[in-house]
């Protein structure tokens, strides 16, 4: 629960450093991209959080 609660603060913080650096379009596509790199990249990660986020990412 806590690697969950850790990823999710990880979540917010990219998606809100880049709000302040990129354009909403953009910003979406950015976040879209790291997310999916960051589930891809750690084996990790619990497999029903990957595909929570993996389908959250694909309806941007």
């Amino acid at each position: 629960m806590l690697r969950r609660a850790n990823l999710l603060l990880f979540l917010i913080a990219i998606a809100a450093n880049e709000m302040i650096s990129v354009s909403a379009i953009e910003n979406v596509r950015v976040v879209r991209s790291r997310i999916t790199r960051y589930v891809r990249k750690s084996p990790s990660t619990d497999k029903t959080l990957k595909l929570i986020l993996l389908a959250t990412v694909s309806e941007y």
